[in-house]
């Protein structure tokens, strides 16, 4: 079936239409009215839901995360980072 003009049907003055609407809105699916096990009327959002972005805000050298940029290398561990190993050391008396 092919399909030559889009029609529009003000549903102001229907509430049952309304209701349906909403709900096929807030969903944001494509929802199938039958009658009688039949398929007969496919309905979808006419626009997609618009989702809010969160802007973020540029990074600045006071910025505490810049301090992080470019501390990751390849280098050996240091004594900080096996602070752990000397905790269980000294609690198993190895120490």
């Amino acid at each position: 079936m092919v399909y030559k003009e889009v029609k529009h049907i003000d549903i102001s003055d229907f509430p049952e239409l309304l209701i349906i609407a909403e709900k096929i809105l807030s969903s944001g699916g494509v929802h199938i009215l039958s009658r009688n096990g039949e398929d007969i009327l496919e309905i979808r959002p006419a626009k997609p839901i618009a989702r809010k972005r969160v802007k973020g805000r540029a990074m600045t050298k006071d910025d505490p995360l810049s301090k992080l940029v470019g501390s990751v290398t390849n280098a050996e561990p240091t004594d900080a980072s096996k602070i752990y190993e000397y905790l269980a050391d000294a609690f198993s008396g190895k120490v």
